[in-house]
C-alpha cells in the first residue's frame, strides 16, 4: 500500500519516468477504484498547497501510520479498502483544520524597504562658448540581409499525446465545487456527431453561467488558442432525495452534441465556465 501511494505522489507531482507512467495510467484505465485514489490525491494536493498544509499533510500521514501500527491483523482492512476506510476521516480533518488554519493564522504583515536617501549631483554650468549644437553623422546604409525560410514543423503523429492535457484529463474534475462526471463519443454517420454527456453535482453554480466546451486536436501548437469548435452544454436539473456529500448540492445532467468531421486520431475536450478561466473538467477522445 506504501509503494501505491508513492508512485500515485510520483504522478501527480510529475516525477515518475515515463516508462512507469505509461505503465501507470493503463492501471488507471483499467481500475477505476485506482482512478479514484488518484483524482482524491490530486484534490488533497491542491489543498495543501503551502508550507503550513504541507506540514499538516504530514501530521496526518503519522496519524494514519499510528492508526494501522495499533490494529491488529484482522481488524486491519485488505487490499485497498484500507485507503477507503481512512479517507471520509483523513477528509474530514482536512476540512477542520483548513477552516481552524484560515481563521486562526493571522495575515502576514508587509515590510516595506527603505528607500536612501540619494543626495542630489551638483549642476555643472556651461559657458556660453560651450553651447554648441553637436554634429549629426547620418548613420552608414547596411546591406539589406536575406531572410532565411523558416523550417516546416514537423507533422504530428495522429495519436501523439500532448503531457498537459493527459495530466488534467487523469485529475479530472478539477474543482471541488463543480464535481464533473462526463462521457465523450463520436457516432458514426455523415456527417459524425460529437456527444458529451454525464452528470454534474454543484451548490453555487448558477444556470445563467452558461458551461463552455471545447475541442481540441493533438497538435500542441493550436492549444490553447485554436479550438476545433466550441459550444455552450445543456444542463437539466435532476432531482434527488437528500442532500449530497457533505453540502446540499443541487444533481443537473449536462449534455452536449455537435456535428463534426473528425479524421482518425486523439481529440481532447475541456469544461469552464463561460468568461472564466478555470478548467472544471478535461477529457480524451480516440477516433
Amino acid at each position: 500500500m506504501e509503494n501505491q501511494y508513492e508512485k500515485i505522489e510520483a504522478y501527480i507531482d510529475g516525477t515518475l519516468p515515463a516508462e512507469e507512467r505509461r505503465d501507470f495510467e493503463a492501471k488507471i484505465a483499467a481500475d477505476p477504484e485506482l482512478g479514484a485514489e488518484v483524482k482524491l490525491h490530486q484534490r488533497l494536493q491542491d489543498t495543501l498547497s503551502n508550507e503550513a498544509e504541507w506540514r499538516f499533510r504530514q501530521t496526518l500521514n503519522e496519524l494514519r501510520d499510528s492508526v494501522d501500527e495499533q490494529l491488529t491483523e484482522e481488524e486491519k482492512p485488505s487490499g485497498n479498502s484500507s485507503l477507503k476506510w481512512l479517507l471520509p476521516g483523513i477528509l474530514g480533518l482536512i476540512i477542520i483544520a483548513s477552516l481552524t488554519w484560515y481563521y486562526m493564522t493571522p495575515p502576514p504583515m508587509p515590510q516595506l524597504p527603505e528607500t536612501p536617501e540619494v543626495p542630489e549631483a551638483p549642476r555643472e554650468e556651461i559657458s556660453p562658448a560651450e553651447e554648441t549644437e553637436p554634429t549629426v553623422t547620418a548613420p552608414e546604409e547596411e546591406p539589406p540581409v536575406a531572410e532565411e525560410p523558416e523550417p516546416e514543423a514537423p507533422a504530428v503523429q495522429p495519436y501523439a499525446p500532448i503531457p498537459e492535457l493527459e495530466q488534467l484529463a487523469a485529475a479530472s474534475p478539477l474543482s471541488n465545487a463543480y464535481d464533473f462526471s462526463l462521457e465523450a463519443t463520436v457516432r458514426s454517420g455523415n456527417p459524425q456527431t460529437l456527444i458529451v454527456e454525464g452528470e454534474l453535482l454543484s451548490a453555487q453554480w448558477d444556470a445563467e453561467t452558461p458551461l463552455l466546451l471545447e475541442l481540441y486536436s493533438n497538435d500542441p501548437t493550436r492549444y490553447p488558442a485554436d479550438p476545433l469548435l466550441s459550444g455552450n452544454m445543456i444542463a437539466t436539473e435532476l432531482q434527488e432525495d437528500g442532500p449530497i456529500a457533505f453540502a446540499a448540492k443541487t444533481a443537473y445532467f449536462v449534455n452536449f452534441e455537435e456535428d463534426v468531421d473528425l479524421p482518425k486520431g486523439l481529440y481532447y475536450y475541456r469544461v469552464r465556465l463561460t468568461g472564466a478561466e478555470e478548467l472544471l473538467w478535461v477529457g480524451k477522445i480516440r477516433r
